[in-house]
């Protein structure tokens, strides 16, 4: 109640104090502290809690002392020898949400609705506890609704264009999921055009996002052959290092977030922008990246799995690749 001892390296402010009265900018330090002191003198107090952790990083940048960054080196060896247990976050203990996007009605395969096929693989997830479709449409939102999804509002026709990008969906989403306080951990993105997605995908990508502690995580294939660019005259460039034995060349990958991406409330406000390090989770087998996007791709769909199995969930895939590559 007197003390202003108040470390920002993990805290919880009330919004509206913050905006009443930020941080000093003006300050070169203990700015925290400061703030703190204004908070008592205007009768709020301060809770520390001894069991709320952070590892609290400086660097070597505080006024170049030698032994200081030494101290610090030591530490960090220390971590990377293994004297000390690496923690993640508990995928159990997070709030996840599933988000599909469906313009207009959607399409069926053999029957059975290419949008329940992808509600249902988020269903199957073991750490997926909310499914939310957005769509523009009143029967598709009463369709999804009937397949156990959430509507809880319809999407602008003006974001159901061809041109809206991924990120503007999601970010849209959001707003109206965090306006009526709903709040997730992470966001896992799925598009109705994956019809064949395997059953554990989805938590394995959770599991390894949080291990690797990547930003945002993107399904995605390996592809040794040869990768073109076309350029604006019509003409085509080499992208990969060329016609290599496959053992040589580099690991390039090609990504469908419309398979499977997971990452944080943060990236999506910002429509992408913040996502630092993205990882790439292999995904090995080819039928899981088929992408069912036209009544050829319907009809071809149709043969190659029985749709009563396909909705029973029947069907698992053994042959995930281990672990994200970052990128």
């Amino acid at each position: 109640r007197k003390d202003s001892f108040f470390h920002n390296a993990n805290s919880i402010l009330r919004r509206e104090l913050w905006e009443e009265t930020p941080f000093d900018e003006a300050t070169t330090n203990l700015e925290d502290r400061i703030w703190a002191q204004a908070m008592i003198q205007r009768g709020w107090q301060l809770v520390y809690e001894p069991s709320a952790s952070v590892y609290h990083y400086h660097g070597i940048h505080h006024n170049g002392d030698v032994e200081r960054c030494n101290n610090v080196v030591r530490i960090i060896e220390s971590l990377s020898a293994g004297n000390a247990p690496v923690r993640t976050l508990a995928a159990s203990r997070l709030n996840v949400c599933a988000i599909v996007p469906q313009r207009g009605l959607d399409a069926e395969i053999g029957g059975v609705s290419q949008m329940m096929l992808t509600i249902r693989a988020a269903q199957r997830s073991k750490y997926v506890n909310r499914v939310v479709v957005s769509t523009e449409a009143a029967e598709t939102a009463e369709r999804a609704q009937a397949f156990g999804a959430e509507v809880p509002f319809l999407r602008s026709p003006e974001l159901a264009r061809d041109y809206v990008s991924t990120d503007v969906v999601l970010a849209d989403v959001l707003r109206a999921l965090e306006g009526a306080r709903i709040f997730p951990d992470l966001v896992v993105y799925l598009e109705p055009t994956f019809p064949f997605r395997p059953a554990s995908l989805l938590d394995a990508m959770i599991e390894h996002l949080l291990a690797q502690g990547v930003d945002a995580l993107i399904a995605g294939r390996n592809e040794s052959g040869g990768v073109w660019h076309e350029t604006d005259d019509g003409s085509y460039e080499r992208v990969d290092s060329g016609d290599l034995p496959r053992k040589f060349k580099e690991r390039t990958f090609i990504s469908y977030k419309g398979l499977g991406y997971v990452t944080y409330p943060e990236t999506i406000r910002s429509e992408g922008l913040t996502a630092q390090r993205v990882g790439i989770f292999p995904v090995a087998d080819a039928l899981a990246t088929f992408e069912v996007r036209d009544e050829v791709g319907r009809r071809f769909a149709s043969r190659l799995l029985d749709g009563s199995e396909w909705v029973a969930g029947d069907i698992d895939e053994a042959q995930l690749a281990p672990g994200p590559q970052a990128s």
